[in-house]
């Protein structure tokens, strides 16, 4: 069978959708897998989806998936349809089973193939995975969306906004059969409003940097001031004017805050957030590191105290599975997947989003109490973190299941 994932550039707009993607492809060049990655670049049109495969759509490429030509999505009888759809789901109900044990817990483009259109990550002496290579005997295209975050969902929009947001969504999702969500909410999400389509659970892992990074997070001198990390990029969903507000409110308290992320998405954001460091007077406690590669990331959170994040909006939280797997406690907001990645009162708080005073006493609680960040450091590095291997092991199961599925074939 052929598996073509279309995604866009690996080193576009940095954010957690990006490292996902190039974290399963790099798992598929080193496995053998047979993923075709398909970049579409901004500067083209998509002329060409292959038949006789299954098309996984990056949710990043919502615009393309929601205006492709619908003539171009085969459909299937009611009956087959029906039949196929429920195989699919019971399969993705069993996958529920398996995969949820393993989470954290004790506009436009050209469409580039490989050469000629085949897989282009076996290497030269490895034996190829043949695992599906009897899917998919037909001619017909199954489409699925890989979704990263769902855009409706963001708080900020207006109604207007979330209306048009939540349109394009529908488009999108009238072209596929299945979904690979990498949030379990948001897999839930999928599940209530599609429960005709299999929506599969596929979380992100957590970079082996970061575990090796543990070695130095704690072994600070106890007479510096507190080392705040927070990874997010400069947008107003990532809430970074809010936790600013907070910090100037706590003047008293002996800290430092670092931002790591990307400040070219919104300029103007980012302009007036600079400008407000300024006017508060805080420049020589707060610094913008930019954007960090994996390793350097793993070292910046490695040199940090604790972990602040007051994100409005979030599909699952990369960068707080990224800080607890170093051993930072943390303070954030009720987003995403955070209380399950973070457990209020043992390794950290988790406020409600609209509770600005909470997240401060919380903040100020770790700031003060170093016994309690020891403490709650000491049970983070007990647990095991998710790996990108379980990760893919989960992206795999999906593909199978609907490959196998769709061809007939009895698991």
């Amino acid at each position: 069978m052929r598996l073509v994932f279309i995604h866009p550039p690996l080193d576009a707009c940095p954010s957690g959708g990006n490292v996902f993607n190039r974290q399963i492809i790099r798992q598929a060049r080193e496995t053998s897998f047979p993923l075709e990655a398909a970049e579409v670049p901004p500067d083209g049109a998509i002329p060409y989806l292959p038949r006789n495969a299954i098309i996984l759509w990056d949710s990043l490429l919502l615009e393309d998936l929601s205006n492709y030509p619908l003539e171009q999505f085969p459909i299937r009888c009611q009956s087959a349809r029906q039949v196929g759809r429920q195989s699919l789901a019971d399969l993705s109900a069993r996958q529920r089973t398996s995969s949820e044990g393993a989470s954290w817990r004790s506009q436009d483009g050209r469409l580039r193939l490989g050469r000629d259109c085949r897989p282009t990550f076996f290497p030269p002496d490895t034996k190829p995975y043949t695992g599906m290579k009897n899917a998919l005997a037909g001619d017909e295209a199954v489409h699925g969306l890989l979704v990263h975050y769902v855009p409706f969902l963001n708080p900020l929009l207006d109604a207007d906004r979330r209306k048009e947001e939540e349109d394009r969504f529908e488009r999108a999702a009238e072209r596929v059969r299945f979904f690979i969500a990498t949030g379990l909410s948001i897999r839930c999400l999928l599940e209530r409003r599609y429960p005709g389509k299999p929506a599969f659970l596929c979380e992100p892992g957590v970079d082996a940097a970061f575990l090796a990074a543990r070695q130095a997070s704690g072994k600070r001198s106890t007479d510096q001031p507190v080392q705040i990390a927070t990874v997010a990029n400069l947008l107003p969903a990532k809430g970074l004017t809010e936790l600013l507000e907070i910090l100037a409110g706590l003047r008293q308290c002996d800290w430092a805050w670092h931002v790591a992320g990307y400040d070219r998405i919104d300029p103007n954001y980012a302009g007036r957030f600079r400008s407000r460091i300024a006017d508060l007077g805080l420049q020589t406690r707060i610094f913008l590191h930019g954007v960090l590669d994996t390793p350097e990331l793993a070292r910046f959170l490695g040199g940090m105290d604790v972990f602040a994040f007051a994100s409005r909006f979030e599909a699952y939280g990369m960068a707080l599975a990224e800080a607890a797997a170093v051993g930072l406690p943390a303070v954030i907001t009720d987003v995403g997947e955070a209380s399950r990645i973070v457990r209020h009162g043992e390794t950290g708080f988790v406020v409600p989003l609209a509770d600005r005073e909470a997240f401060r006493n919380g903040l100020e609680r770790l700031l003060s109490d170093r016994d309690l960040r020891r403490r709650y450091r000491s049970r983070l590095l007990r647990n095991t973190p998710r790996t990108w291997d379980a990760a893919f092991v989960d992206f795999r199961n999906a593909v199978e299941a609907v490959a196998l599925r769709s061809s007939g074939t009895t698991v």
